[in-house]
């Protein structure tokens, strides 16, 4: 019975959606917090989601603002393990068809999303202020290839 009960919490716990404790913070500590994540990335893009397999989300980037990509690139979004694919809570998952900013970490061969990053929908709120404090940090550029 004991063994039910663990097993009932360990799923629970993996099905987990994302959820990130907002601390009230002053613009000045904000603007600092997001040079920080722009700072932690590998990359940062705007670009559609063009295909989302559930492991990873492949992207035809808009705009670049940190980093060295092409046309197209690819964010894992889970890890594949013997044939099956598990999900991470701390992960973001991408919607086919929507554009998103994108913070990307890892290395560029190997780039990952996380839930709790600036990374949003683009017609989202904080989309338009990561735009913005996008642009008091680097200057965006067309991906390579255009």
């Amino acid at each position: 019975m004991v063994v039910v009960g663990v097993s009932v919490l360990l799923l629970a716990k993996s099905s987990e959606a994302c959820s990130c404790i907002e601390v009230h913070k002053t613009d000045e500590q904000s603007a600092a917090d997001y040079r920080a994540e722009y700072g932690r990335a590998v990359a940062v893009f705007v670009g559609r989601v063009i295909r989302d397999d559930g492991y990873e989300a492949t992207f035809e980037v808009d705009q670049v603002w940190k980093g060295d990509l092409s046309e197209r690139v690819t964010v894992q979004t889970g890890e594949r393990h013997a044939g099956s694919i598990t999900f991470s809570s701390d992960e973001y998952h991408f919607v086919a068809g929507m554009t998103y900013v994108v913070f990307a970490y890892g290395t560029v061969s190997r780039m990952k999303s996380q839930c709790c990053s600036p990374t949003s929908e683009t017609t989202t709120p904080p989309s338009a202020s990561a735009l913005a404090r996008l642009r008091s940090i680097a200057t965006p550029k067309p991906p390579a290839g255009r």
